[in-house]
């Protein structure tokens, strides 16, 4: 029997809360999504931590930047897969 992984998805939304054990070890984080939905994510699959620190979620956080999610549902729980800044709106 042939596993495939789990389809992606995207959303794109404002942080609204993170989550973390100290200030380099964030675990989670909550989106609400342009639909108003509220979405919490976890982080143990996030293939860009590099590109894109879970940390910065705290500046998003604070200023309101939107950021695009693409995730994963991994056994009922949602993974955020890669994380990165939304594009400014055009003017």
């Amino acid at each position: 029997m042939l596993l495939t992984a789990p389809r992606a998805e995207s959303v794109t939304g404002v942080v609204v809360a993170v989550r973390a054990e100290s200030i380099s070890k964030v675990t989670g984080f909550t989106l609400r999504a342009g639909d108003g939905r509220l979405i919490d994510f976890g982080l143990e699959s996030l293939q860009n931590p590099v590109e894109f620190p879970p940390g910065h979620l705290a500046e998003h956080l604070a200023t309101g930047a939107p950021v695009v999610v693409t995730y994963r549902d991994e056994g009922g729980v949602l993974q955020a897969v890669r994380l990165a800044d939304a594009p400014a709106p055009a003017s």
